[in-house]
């Protein structure tokens, strides 16, 4: 008794050291993903600048996948007496692998450009915060709090812009610390697990009924879709009747929340009377606006690549590559889909090895059931990658890798 309180409190300090130390990752990611939309590709000339022409692509590809490999190997993975959860789990290790071999592969082998850094970073860091994680195996608890604190100062800038307390975007407000209401929304699309899953109490309701709000007022249709994507995935996942209702009870207030959006006055300058309503009647339409952008993004990229579907044009070439076939295609630096990206930065397979690496992180999430929140975040990643790319902003890329680290190391016993 004399020797187990004290390896208590050790251990309890070191819990709340990795949750403090994982919370300070987000939120540093969360405030300098602003700074890496609007300064990245000027970082990114200066970096290559100073490389030497002859910079090691093809040894830091090699000693990547290698380092994945032998941590992944070394760290050891749950048993497991499920055959078919193991096959998966190898399959899922193993895309993830191959997609970052193939995407520095294709950047040693295509010609180095000043955009070649802002573009291949986001890929290495998703990589190393992974295997961080993988290695430290932390608790779901602390992933999730720092999720929510984040969504908690996102939901908060995003309503002082939306009131007019404070102009935070100089583009598509109310985007709050994130500078953009896309941006904003598919944050909070990717915390909505987390919201409707932590324990039930007053403040659950409150959090859940603000960012009700708050992601209405962003009218961000990828961000809509994705969070009742989410929902769903929990509700499906439910294994019990307490479950089942403790879900659907906190996604009636999610939806409250947007419902109550519509009474509450705010400065934001939309053109149509009724913006929430509009958007909803809008909800898949690809025939105008955006919806109709991301379509001929997504034509010309192929026929960009068409001709070297191996490699594709690789990480960087993008921008410069489809303004050919129109200066407004080229407007954003990437393609507006993660899938796409990859199809342009690496060819059809990491395009392939991305894709299955979705579809092989929500079997292994499906199995995992007790753990819905991994499951449901990355239903919504994958929606969300069909239209925006998740996996390049810091603040995104850090709650997506989390939560497939948790994927990787699970056990379905």
């Amino acid at each position: 008794m004399g020797t187990s309180a004290p390896l208590k409190t050790a251990s309890g300090v070191k819990e709340w050291g990795t949750t403090a130390t994982i919370t300070g990752f987000f939120v540093g990611a969360l405030i300098s993903s602003r700074a890496f939309i609007a300064h990245g590709e000027s970082a990114s000339a200066r970096l290559l600048g100073r490389m030497p022409p002859s910079c090691p692509l093809w040894v830091m590809a090699i000693a990547s996948v290698g380092f994945m490999l032998t941590r992944t190997g070394s760290q050891g993975l749950a048993p497991t007496r499920d055959r078919f959860y193991a096959i998966v789990r190898s399959l899922f290790l193993g895309t993830l692998w191959f997609f970052l071999f193939w995407i520095c592969l294709a950047a040693a082998t295509a010609h180095p450009v000043p955009a070649l850094w802002g573009a291949l970073v986001p890929y290495l860091a998703a990589a190393v915060w992974f295997l961080l994680l993988f290695g430290l195996q932390p608790k779901l608890t602390a992933i999730r709090t720092a999720v929510l604190i984040c969504a908690v100062v996102l939901a908060g800038s995003v309503a002082a812009e939306a009131l007019g307390l404070v102009p935070l975007s100089s583009l598509r407000a109310p985007g709050g610390v994130l500078g953009n209401r896309n941006f904003a929304g598919e944050y909070f699309a990717l915390a909505t697990p987390a919201l409707v899953l932590v324990a039930p109490s007053r403040l659950r309701w409150f959090l859940l009924l603000i960012t009700g709000v708050v992601l209405a007022w962003t009218r961000c249709r990828t961000a809509w879709i994705a969070s009742a994507g989410a929902i769903l995935a929990l509700i499906f996942a439910a294994q019990s009747r307490t479950q089942y209702v403790q879900r659907a009870t906190g996604a009636l207030v999610l939806f409250g929340g947007i419902a109550l959006s519509t009474l509450i006055p705010t400065k934001l300058r939309w053109s149509d009377p009724n913006p929430i309503r509009s958007t909803f009647t809008r909800l898949f339409d690809v025939s105008s606006g955006s919806g109709a952008y991301r379509i001929r993004q997504y034509f010309y990229t192929w026929r960009l690549v068409r001709n070297d579907w191996g490699f594709g044009v690789g990480p960087g070439h993008w921008q410069d590559g489809i303004r050919r076939f129109g200066g407004s295609l080229a407007v954003n630096r990437i393609a507006h889909s993660d899938y796409v990206r990859a199809l342009a930065d690496g060819g059809v397979p990491a395009a392939g090895a991305l894709v299955a690496a979705y579809a092989t992180a929500i079997v292994l999430g499906w199995k995992r059931r007790d753990q819905p929140e991994t499951l449901a975040t990355v239903v919504a990643a994958s929606i969300i990658a069909v239209a925006d790319a998740p996996s390049y902003r810091p603040e995104s890329l850090m709650v997506l890798s989390s939560y497939l680290a948790v994927i990787a190391r699970a056990s379905p016993e």
